[in-house]
């Protein structure tokens, strides 16, 4: 008996995708009402009308904010936004 052990790559977007349930994470448990995700910018976010950066984030580029708004828009609209 041979056992062959197969192995899968994770999907190249999956750490993006972690990094937008993280920052929507880390907003909610700020109580934040919005994140806000801008190339050459921090991620913001909305506590109480004050909107103020997430201090342990660094700068986005757009390819970043692309990726991440690509992971979390349906099929049907990802070419729309």
């Amino acid at each position: 008996l041979r056992t062959v052990r197969i192995e899968v790559p994770p999907r190249a977007g999956a750490p993006r995708a972690a990094r937008v349930s993280s920052l929507l994470r880390t907003a909610a448990d700020h109580g934040a009402s919005e994140l806000f995700l801008l190339s050459q910018a921090r991620p913001t976010m909305r506590v109480d009308g004050c909107i103020r950066p997430i201090d342990s984030e660094s700068s986005l580029t757009a390819a970043d904010v692309e990726s991440m708004l690509a992971e979390v828009t349906p099929e049907p609209w990802r070419e729309a936004v």
